[in-house]
C-alpha cells in the first residue's frame, strides 16, 4: 500500500505505465499541465477506465497535447473489507483536510483535499461512506471511516513551557502551596444544583450556608486536602476571611481560569498573609 506515498505526479505516472509500460518518463511531465480526468469505459481486453490531457507550457521539451488513457486507484479495492479508523482530537465536526491528513499518515496515500466533495466527517461510532470525487486524478470509488473523537495532545494543552492560561503571580511567596495548580480542570458540574444556591460572592466565615459547606466537602474529596471553615485564612487549611467568587469565563478577571472546556468558574483567591497563593479553580459548565 505504500507504494502510494509519493507526490500525485509520481503515481500518475506509474498508472499511466501500468497500462503502457515506457510510454511516459518523469521528464515528459516536466512544465506540463495535468488537465481534469474523466471517466472512461474500457474496450475488450483494456483495464484503462480513465483519460486525462497533458499540455505542454512554453517551458516543456515538447509542443501541443495528448490524451492519456491509465487505470485509477478503486479505494473500495484497495480497503476491501476494511474499514480505515481514524482516532484523532478535533473539537466539531472534522474538516476533509484534517481527514486527508490522517488517511495519508495512518495509510501511505497521496490524497488531496480535491479528490473529496465533502467538507467534513462526523465522529461516530459507526462506519460512514466517503466517496472519492469524479475529478481525483488518482482515486475513485468509496471507503468506509469511522472517526472517533480521539484524545488532544500534550502540545495542544501546553503551548509553551507553562501551561497555558496559568499566570505567575508576583505576590506568590516561595514555600507556599500554589492553588492554582491543584486540581486545575476538575469537572465540577455535576455539584451545579449545590452552585446555583450559592452567591455570585461570599465571605467565607464558620457560619456560611449548607451549600458552600458541601461545596468545600466536594473540592477536600476531589483534591485530597483538608480545607477548613472553622479556621483562618492565615493557618494551614484555613479559609475563613476569603472570597468565593462566581465568574463566567473567559474574562480577562481571571485569565488563568479561561478554558475551551468550560463556562464558568468558581475562584477562591489567596489574600496576604494567607497559607497559600494564587487561586483554587473550581470549573463548571452552566
Amino acid at each position: 500500500m505504500f507504494k502510494y506515498a509519493k507526490a500525485q505526479t509520481d503515481i500518475l505516472l506509474q498508472l499511466i505505465n501500468e497500462s503502457n509500460p515506457g510510454l511516459v518518463e518523469a521528464r515528459d511531465l516536466v512544465n506540463s499541465l495535468i488537465g481534469v480526468p474523466a471517466a472512461r469505459t474500457p474496450g475488450a481486453g483494456e483495464i484503462q477506465d480513465t483519460s486525462v490531457s497533458i499540455f505542454a507550457t512554453p517551458e516543456s521539451f515538447y509542443i501541443g497535447k495528448r490524451a492519456l488513457t491509465y487505470r485509477r486507484i478503486d479505494v473500495a479495492k484497495l480497503f476491501a473489507n476494511t474499514i480505515l479508523e481514524l482516532d484523532v482530537y478535533y473539537p466539531s465536526n472534522l474538516p476533509v483536510a484534517n481527514l486527508v491528513e490522517e488517511i495519508n499518515k495512518k495509510y501511505g496515500l497521496a490524497l488531496l483535499t480535491s479528490d473529496f466533495t465533502i467538507g467534513n466527517i462526523a465522529s461516530s461510532g459507526g462506519a460512514q461512506p466517503v466517496t472519492i470525487a469524479p475529478t481525483s486524478l488518482l482515486y475513485k470509488g468509496t471507503m468506509q471511516v469511522r472517526w472517533n473523537r480521539g484524545k488532544r495532545t500534550i502540545n495542544e494543552i501546553f503551548g509553551s513551557t507553562r501551561p497555558a492560561g496559568l499566570k505567575w503571580d508576583v505576590s506568590h511567596t516561595e514555600g507556599k502551596p500554589i492553588a492554582t495548580l491543584v486540581g486545575f480542570g476538575v469537572d465540577y458540574t455535576n455539584q451545579l444544583t449545590t452552585i446555583n444556591q450559592i452567591a455570585t460572592t461570599v465571605t467565607l466565615t464558620a457560619t456560611v450556608n449548607a451549600f458552600v459547606k458541601a461545596l468545600i466537602a466536594k473540592l477536600n474529596g476531589y483534591t485530597g486536602l483538608n480545607l477548613d471553615l472553622t479556621k483562618d485564612h492565615t493557618v494551614p487549611g484555613g479559609l475563613i476571611g476569603l472570597t468565593l467568587t462566581k465568574i463566567t469565563i473567559p474574562s480577562d478577571n481571571a485569565i488563568e481560569a479561561n478554558s475551551a472546556k468550560f463556562n464558568r468558574v468558581l475562584v477562591l483567591s489567596a489574600l496576604p498573609g494567607s497559607w497559600f497563593c494564587g487561586k483554587f479553580l473550581l470549573h463548571y459548565n452552566a
